[in-house]
């Protein structure tokens, strides 16, 4: 059993090394001229230097080419991998989003840029995350569940039941300051529910947990599969395919560590073929738990869950959403005019970083610094942006209900324990007055 290094790690958003610095910016080059970018329009990005504009046609300096074939020029194809860039950023730092690519391809630049493409692709085109999974929701599930027909109330109705299961649910934080994430494997009935809903199911938990990414190495999220009670009835590898799939290819590097915990021993046989599945970076994080002792490597014992040894005595409930939740997804002029925003920001970032990139290439450190600095601010109001659009374009979830997930982008991944110290706060402060007086009358 292995112990997981918390040792400093290079290659994260502030611990970046001169050489994967570069590699960045290669990359911002290539998405830069992928999503072609016209900075001609923004040239107050860098006041200081009109050429900006002529730097996207002479190409980046010959330090920074990558061989890449990019294809034919194509607009609809450029617009589309530069709306969905700005969907799957969310909150999150722009270069902390393009840095997982570039570990996941051990930062070959041209095969980083292959893979980002291919997921933003697999994310419009295929999964349609942002105008499927994350606006038909909970709610809208709610809905349909009592008012659809067919297919479309059944497919709503056992997507609702995945859910108050608790088949899958993530409760807290290992050490690292991950969110965990819970899988009750034994729960997980074959031909229960169609490929689509568990599609749906880890899609959703995917992009809630990387709601809760905060910080430079807080960026993944630990999951722990619960084999407790396991049987082979209970395997199915559609979708064990499809899990690994989202996390090797289109949610590279948000797989912090997976624990696979209490194993029976014919489990053996079928780790065995899906270890031959796993891409080798993905494996060297999965380890295997039998106690509680194990899960404490990950995991402080107060942060253990009860139900596998720790003294967490939470237990998950699942609230039910109700149909006005998602209200805000239905106000298309409002969602429109933080979306304007949103863009206008994203343009002043991406202007900032192909000034930054030209400055540093030709050795202008003071020019450089300030267009740093403008990408920093850039990013900030991207967040501060996105917390006002997520009611517009992120369905109401179990962690947005249960207090979680804040309005504003507040993050408390142990709600009833701020709420319990407030109200003994609270009681100790109405108690003073009382002592006070009983210390007086005894006197």
């Amino acid at each position: 059993m292995k112990a997981e290094d918390v040792t400093t790690e290079t290659g994260y958003v502030g611990s970046l090394t001169p050489e994967q610095e570069k590699k960045l910016q290669q990359l911002w080059s290539l998405l830069i001229d992928a999503f072609e970018f016209d900075v001609a329009k923004h040239e107050e990005a860098d006041p200081q230097d009109s050429a900006t504009a002529e730097s996207r046609e002479g190409g980046a300096p010959s330090n920074h080419e990558v061989d890449v074939d990019k294809g034919p020029v194509n607009r609809e194809l450029a617009d589309k991998l530069r709306h969905t860039w700005l969907s799957m950023l969310k909150q999150e730092n722009p270069d902390a989003l393009v840095l997982r690519f570039l570990r996941a391809r051990k930062w070959d630049v041209a095969n980083a840029f292959s893979m980002l493409k291919s997921a933003l692709i697999w994310r419009h085109d295929e999964a349609c995350v942002d105008e499927n999974v994350l606006l038909k929701g909970e709610p809208w599930c709610a809905k349909k569940a009592k008012t659809g027909e067919g297919k479309e109330k059944k497919d709503a109705q056992d997507f609702l039941e995945q859910l108050r299961l608790g088949k899958v649910y993530i409760r807290g934080m290992d050490r690292r300051g991950r969110p965990v994430g819970y899988v009750r494997v034994a729960l997980h009935k074959p031909g229960a529910q169609s490929q689509e809903i568990l599609e749906k199911l880890v899609i959703q938990t995917i992009e809630t947990a990387r709601c809760l990414f905060t910080a430079p190495q807080n960026e993944s999220f630990c999951v722990v599969f619960d084999l407790t009670d396991f049987s082979l009835s209970n395997m199915e590898w559609q979708p064990v395919r499809f899990i690994i799939r989202a996390f090797e290819a289109n949610y590279p590097e948000c797989l912090g560590a997976l624990l696979i915990h209490n194993s029976p021993w014919l489990f053996s046989g079928v780790w065995k073929i899906i270890r031959g599945l796993l891409d080798p970076v993905v494996a060297s994080k999965v380890d295997f738990t039998r106690s509680a002792e194990g899960l404490e490597k990950y995991i402080t014992k107060e942060n253990i869950i009860s139900g596998l040894g720790g003294t967490d005595d939470w237990q998950y409930s699942y609230q039910e959403p109700s149909e006005e939740e998602d209200a805000s997804i239905g106000r298309s002029e409002e969602r429109e005019e933080i979306m304007v925003e949103r863009h206008e920001i994203a343009e002043r970032f991406l202007a900032a970083t192909q000034a930054w990139i030209k400055h540093v290439n030709v050795g202008e450190h003071e020019e450089a610094a300030i267009q740093a600095q403008l990408r920093s601010n850039a990013i900030e109001a991207l967040w501060t942006n996105y917390w006002k659009l997520d009611p517009y374009v992120r369905s109401r979830t179990n962690l947005d209900r249960t207090g979680v997930i804040g309005p504003d982008g507040t993050i408390e991944l142990y709600p009833e324990r701020k709420a319990t110290i407030a109200e003994e706060e609270s009681k100790e402060v109405k108690e003073m007055p009382t002592r006070k007086v009983r210390r007086q009358v005894t006197r």
